[in-house]
């Protein structure tokens, strides 16, 4: 093996190196919140059905467009005034929004243990609250995040509000790992010629 095979080798593993560590790089956790108006059918029902009308969108790495909602609602099944109540998988519980860049949708995971009330003696008065999890997907179906937060809606007197606030973090992509196996293939064959050539 001459020195020119051994600096080539060496040149390789650092590009595999470097990549690895490129992509493997930890993702940290963006904040961002949405709210807007709610309505409830068959509130402190054993199903209920929470209406979304999404008016805000903040957060680092979000920009808010014509924001939407999927018209199905979230369905919460459970008796009142106990935490075992449970919730559909909602899909395109926000949309109308880009993530990093990227039109994107805001999916919402079952949720289990969620807070349900129901106090006649105080105007009517509904609530839920949980800690629901998601996924950000873009338009295509992509996976482009994950979520966490606290869910809370609640109505007295027919008016009703909703937020959704926690962290999302965002599936770390390999993006320099292309360009630099690229760099490599190219020292590789650069290598090649000047063996040939000598």
């Amino acid at each position: 093996m001459n020195l020119k095979t051994i600096s080539f080798n060496a040149v390789v593993a650092a590009t595999v190196v470097v990549g690895a560590a490129t992509s493997g790089s930890p993702a940290h956790a963006l904040s961002f919140s949405t709210s807007g108006t709610t309505t409830f059918v068959n509130p402190g029902g054993s199903s209920t059905t929470i209406n979304f009308s999404p008016l805000l969108l903040s957060g680092s790495e979000f920009t808010p467009g014509t924001l939407g909602t999927n018209a199905s609602g979230l369905t919460v099944n459970g008796v009142a005034n106990t935490f075992s109540a449970t919730s559909n998988a909602l899909s395109n519980f926000l949309t109308g929004f880009q993530f990093k860049g990227v039109n994107a949708v805001l999916n919402l995971n079952a949720g289990t243990n969620l807070a349900k009330g129901f106090f006649p003696s105080v105007n009517q008065a509904f609530t839920v609250g949980t800690g629901l999890t998601g996924e950000i997907r873009s338009t295509s179906g992509s996976l482009l995040g994950t979520t966490s937060g606290l869910f809370a809606a609640s109505s007295t007197n027919g008016n009703g509000f909703y937020s959704y606030t926690g962290n999302a973090v965002a599936i770390p992509t390999p993006a320099l790992l292309p360009g630099l196996v690229a760099m490599g293939i190219g020292i590789m064959r650069k290598r090649q010629a000047e063996a040939v050539e000598s």
